[in-house]
């Protein structure tokens, strides 16, 4: 939907990266929980690159998933 909206593909990126990010810390209770918005921001530009270049969005769905088993892996693995 956004990626139509956009002509130019790094505005669409960054505009991307910035509003999934975003989505990821509404529930934060304080200021610093809000810094969290540089990594899933990050995460979410790499996501919305493989969608630029791929024009499916399976591809960045795949490795947002494989990204969450990863973590949940360490997380089991770490105690």
């Amino acid at each position: 939907m956004f990626k139509k909206s956009f002509k130019n593909e790094h505005i669409f990126i960054i505009f991307a990266g910035l509003f999934f990010g975003s989505l990821h810390i509404l529930s934060a209770s304080n200021i610093i929980e809000c810094l969290y918005i540089i990594p899933y921001g990050a995460l979410s530009c790499a996501f919305a690159k493989m969608y630029s270049k791929t024009n499916n969005i399976w591809t960045g769905i795949f490795f947002h998933s494989m990204h969450n088993l990863l973590a949940l892996i360490i997380i089991i693995i770490g105690g």
